[in-house]
């Protein structure tokens, strides 16, 4: 936090000098303890707030999509809700309580 206030003085400032979606991953990726995936994290989270937050979908929703049959185009709205349900429902087995259940092409 101490070196992001140094440089930038805050994230707002950092979104604002970022030329692009690429450059903002860049910058934020300048950070110790802050790689690709964390970066990813952050700024699907903050997709739809920050212009400039538009990371690649991550290779866990896309899986999760194509399993219940969700059109690609259609990932980047429902990402948080993709990991989300792979995690809590996918990874542990719990298909039998999924809401996709019937849908998914690993049942």
């Amino acid at each position: 936090m101490a070196a992001l206030k140094e440089k930038y003085g805050g994230l707002e400032r950092l979104h604002r000098e970022s030329g692009s979606s690429s450059d903002l991953e860049r910058r934020l990726q300048e950070f110790k303890g802050f790689g690709p995936v964390g970066v990813n994290i952050f700024l699907r989270e903050l997709r739809g707030i920050w212009e400039k937050a538009k990371p690649r979908p991550s290779i866990m929703a896309v899986a999760t999509a194509q399993r219940i049959g969700l059109e690609i185009e259609d990932m980047e709205q429902y990402e948080s809700a993709l990991v989300r349900l792979n995690l809590e429902y996918c990874k542990k087995g719990k298909c039998a309580e999924c809401c996709f259940g019937n849908s998914c092409k690993d049942r």
